[in-house]
């Protein structure tokens, strides 16, 4: 980066900062190839069916479990999941944690921001019935909420492309 005077003022700062936190020094040893982005996939026949208004955009992650509680049920026979999500590891990049502090080599599971990322974590799969699942389900038309990575389009575009009939949108 010195030596051929690159201009990392190009990329995202956020991301730059997170390369940097890899290292000890505060080093760049790699540069962001893409940016993910989360979103919130939902399926809007399930909302109307339960006569809920659609999730918006900058929910915070205890508005989206509550709406998650509000629409886990059974109805008709069919058990239907409010919010679902990326396994803990995952989940907590939504939330800007990370297990490891690369500058100190330790492990940072007794910070206050990492058990507050856990304990929303635990919120979403105690939601009695919300049985946690990989992101394909979601296409099966009984997942209200869908909080993942971009990845997740092509998962849509994959389904759709075979057929399958979901009525969803995004909030980000």
């Amino acid at each position: 980066i010195k030596k051929n005077k690159f201009d990392v003022g190009q990329f995202i700062p956020s991301t730059i900062e997170m390369i940097r936190s890899y290292s000890k020094e505060g080093k760049v040893y790699a540069l962001p190839l893409s940016v993910g982005f989360w979103a919130n996939y939902y399926n809007k026949d399930i909302f109307d069916k339960f006569g809920m208004a659609y999730p918006k955009n900058q929910m915070t992650w205890e508005e989206a479990t509550e709406l998650g509680k509000k629409l886990t049920r059974v109805e008709d026979g069919a058990q239907y999941k409010g919010l679902t999500t990326l396994g803990y590891y995952r989940f907590t990049l939504s939330t800007f944690q990370s297990a490891f502090d690369f500058k100190t080599n330790k492990a940072v599971y007794t910070t206050d921001a990492f058990k507050r990322s856990l304990q929303t974590y635990i919120n979403i799969i105690s939601i009695p019935g919300n049985i946690q699942e990989n992101k394909a389900k979601f296409l099966e038309g009984k997942t209200a909420m869908r909080v993942d990575l971009d990845p997740m389009l092509g998962t849509l575009a994959e389904g759709i492309s075979k057929g399958v009939q979901i009525n969803w949108d995004m909030a980000v």
